[in-house]
């Protein structure tokens, strides 16, 4: 059974996210924590990006921190980014699903790109 999201939530952060000016960088740890994301559940990646920086950009306000000052922090602090920035996902993948039975696959799914991200990039 696939996870059903409102299709124009979703249509509306591909739109949003196409329209963004990302650096290299920027678009590189996007790509690559919305690649494990769409590992786990049938969204877009277009729209798993878009939802992804939504996070960014929610943490980097929260904590006063661009994602060029996270890269340089050691890799225990940039786990623990990770994971709130996750918690933020999953609160926008929840908003917009349409059968709330599936809210615990969003968040095993949240989870899992926290776990690629690990795998791939923590200790960099």
């Amino acid at each position: 059974m696939s996870i059903k999201f409102d299709s124009s939530a979703i249509e509306k952060e591909e739109r949003n996210f196409r329209q963004l000016s990302l650096t290299k960088d920027q678009r590189n740890i996007v790509e690559a924590l919305a690649e494990g994301l769409i590992q786990k559940i049938e969204i877009s990646k277009l729209a798993a990006m878009g939802f992804m920086w939504r996070a960014v950009r929610e943490w980097q306000v929260t904590n006063s921190m661009t994602l060029a000052q996270l890269e340089v922090s050691p890799p225990k602090e940039r786990m623990l980014a990770v994971r709130q920035m996750s918690e933020i996902v999953k609160g926008y993948l929840i908003n917009v699903l349409r059968n709330s039975e599936d809210e615990n696959t969003v968040r095993r799914a949240a989870d899992s790109m926290v776990s690629f991200y690990i795998s791939k990039f923590s200790m960099r």
